[in-house]
């Protein structure tokens, strides 16, 4: 399977999975994520641009954000999940497509979240990903992210019994070789927080670092 088959599953998945319904509607985040969301935020000022790679429908990550004075810049694959992010966060600047394929100017943003998307991307191509976040960043930027605490079996997973639709693709290292390609990017790691033995936790670890 090539990347673009890859990435037409993801999108189909989402555009014709039940993920909204079942995962993505919740307003608010939950209790044990809001402590590593104003982590994130304390090291930001009121008004700084944020972009979020891979954003679904903007909630609730992004709602937080905006709530607390940020400019949120959404980036979403699925026509599904951005037309339910316009109308829940008229606010937020969305855009449409593969957030892998743009161009993004150097040293322009302060912030950059990726939550639960990295894994949609396939693995070879994650290196060059985060250093294209590392880039986009001004020297002090933050970005929050989540990483798989276990390797993918493959370049490309499937789970065909995924959100009531036609399947999914996942592809995602370990641990240590996400922290690896953190810091090998020019990151500084400065937080870690192991999710799974949390309330709805999953095998994710959510990573805090900086640009220095």
């Amino acid at each position: 399977m090539n990347d673009k088959d890859m990435r037409d599953i993801v999108k189909r998945g989402y555009n014709e999975g039940d993920y909204y319904a079942l995962y993505g509607a919740r307003k608010e985040p939950l209790d044990w994520q809001i402590p590593i969301l104003k982590s994130f935020v304390d090291l930001l000022d009121e008004g700084n641009t944020i972009i979020d790679w891979g954003a679904g429908a903007g909630v609730p990550f992004d709602q937080w954000l905006l709530q607390l004075g940020m400019n949120i810049i959404a980036v979403e694959c699925s026509e599904k999940h951005i037309r339910r992010g316009i109308e829940n966060l008229p606010n937020v600047t969305w855009i449409f497509g593969d957030f892998t394929t743009f161009i993004w100017a150097k040293e322009s943003y302060d912030g950059l979240i990726m939550l639960y998307s990295l894994l949609h991307i396939p693995r070879t191509e994650q290196a060059g990903l985060i250093q294209k976040g590392f880039d986009l960043l001004k020297p002090g930027g933050v970005f929050l992210l989540t990483v798989n605490e276990q390797a993918s079996d493959t370049n490309c997973d499937i789970d065909e019994d995924w959100a009531n639709g036609p399947g999914m693709a996942f592809s995602h290292f370990g641990l240590s070789d996400n922290l690896k390609m953190l810091k090998d990017a020019g990151f500084q790691i400065l937080y870690t927080f192991n999710e799974k033995e949390q309330e709805n936790g999953e095998p994710f670890v959510w990573v805090l670092c900086q640009k220095l």
